[in-house]
């Protein structure tokens, strides 16, 4: 990955609220079990999953924005 990129990514992961962007670190960057997630942050496995999936859903769409920016497309419906 391009130092842009990465720098992105960071950027967009910044922008996301904490609680997303605590799981999502969590889980993709530092690879802790959801169970282990749960107990570090002191809430139900459900509220984990529940959690990375809004994270995950509000980064790709941060995610495509970025890329239609840089590729001058404001159709990201192929991505």
């Amino acid at each position: 990955m391009n130092l842009e990129m990465r720098q992105s990514v960071q950027a967009i992961i910044d922008q996301l609220p904490e609680n997303y962007r605590i799981v999502l670190i969590l889980s993709y960057f530092q690879e802790i079990p959801h169970k282990d997630i749960a107990e570090i942050l002191g809430v139900p496995v459900g509220t984990v999953k529940s959690r990375l999936h809004g994270a995950v859903g509000l980064f790709a769409q941060k995610w495509k924005a970025w890329v239609a920016k840089e590729t001058g497309h404001n159709h990201t419906e192929n991505f």
